[in-house]
């Protein structure tokens, strides 16, 4: 197990979680080039943004394939990620722990159809 990954479970299990950090004027700025965030209104923004800064202090970034996870694509991957959970009542994926992330596509064999 990676060493950042044991320290986040067990500051997670103490009650010690390292609290969300603003985002930096440079990072807002990458959220408001999502274009689907262009639907949001001006209520939704600060919700969205606390949720972006959440998922930055709790979600660990992996880079596959010499691929450097940059602050750029860390933030739009979360930015992506949590407009999908912007209702009140939204768990911000729990089981969700680190993000794995390929410098190109790729194609995962399947044998069987998946199953919903």
């Amino acid at each position: 197990m990676e060493e950042s990954s044991l320290l986040r479970r067990i500051s997670r299990a103490l009650g010690l979680e390292a609290q969300p950090q603003p985002l930096p004027v440079t990072w807002r700025e990458g959220l408001r080039r999502i274009p689907q965030a262009a639907a949001l209104s001006d209520a939704q923004w600060p919700v969205y943004e606390q949720r972006v800064e959440r998922f930055l202090s709790e979600k660990g970034f992996v880079g596959c394939n010499g691929l450097e996870v940059t602050d750029e694509v860390r933030t739009s991957i979360a930015g992506l990620a949590c407009l999908l959970v912007l209702r009140p009542d939204s768990k911000l994926y729990p089981e969700l722990r680190k993000v794995v992330v390929y410098p190109d596509a790729f194609l995962v064999p399947q044998e069987e159809p998946a199953e919903f």
